[in-house]
């Protein structure tokens, strides 16, 4: 599994990992409602922040608390369903607008009604005539929809009073919070716009 890492939610700087090279500082994985954040003091790169996963955080924030036992079963991972919210994506059947998920499942939060198929892309499914999901995709049977925003996203701070509510979506760091080019000074800031 290779490093990820977010831009945090306020300034848009890269949250480094320990092993970019770069100097690192106190990172908060802040909370919605007055939680307090959750301090990580030397990010590895893989999620972790104050021993909380921030995918599994992600799920627990957005699952309803009478569905949680629904996605703590064998079917499930919390990092998983954590992972659907924020980069998942569903598929919608033109003809008869049915909804699915291929090979990786996604969670239904929505109300979308979003059918499992376990198949593989290249695999012929009877729901699309016998065609692949690629091949669906390619003549347009299928479109391709992202999953909606969940209502409390990932938002990180390098300020431990940061709020929540008054930020926006801490986006996907580019760098991944590890390779960062030599000859950029101040990569680790996006620009506006």
């Amino acid at each position: 599994m290779g490093f990820f890492s977010w831009m945090t939610a306020d300034t848009r700087q890269s949250i480094a990992n320990v092993y970019s090279g770069r100097d690192t500082k106190p990172v908060y994985l802040l909370q919605p409602g007055g939680e307090p954040p959750i301090r990580e003091d030397a990010y590895e790169g893989y999620g972790e922040f104050g021993g909380q996963n921030a995918y599994e955080w992600l799920a627990l924030a957005n699952i309803p608390t009478d569905r949680i036992a629904e996605f703590s079963e064998p079917d499930w991972k919390l990092h998983m369903v954590g992972v659907s919210l924020a980069h998942g994506s569903y598929y919608c059947h033109r003809d008869t607008g049915a909804n699915y998920s291929i090979f990786h499942p996604v969670p239904d939060l929505f109300g979308l009604n979003i059918t499992h198929l376990a198949c593989t892309f290249a695999q012929p499914c009877p729901e699309f005539g016998g065609l692949s999901p690629n091949e669906a995709l390619r003549t347009g049977l299928l479109e391709c929809l992202e999953v909606p925003r969940p209502k409390h996203p990932l938002k990180f701070s390098f300020d431990p009073n940061a709020v929540y509510e008054d930020l926006g979506v801490s986006q996907n760091c580019p760098w991944q919070g590890y390779f960062y080019s030599d000859d950029e000074e101040d990569e680790d800031e996006l620009e506006d716009g």
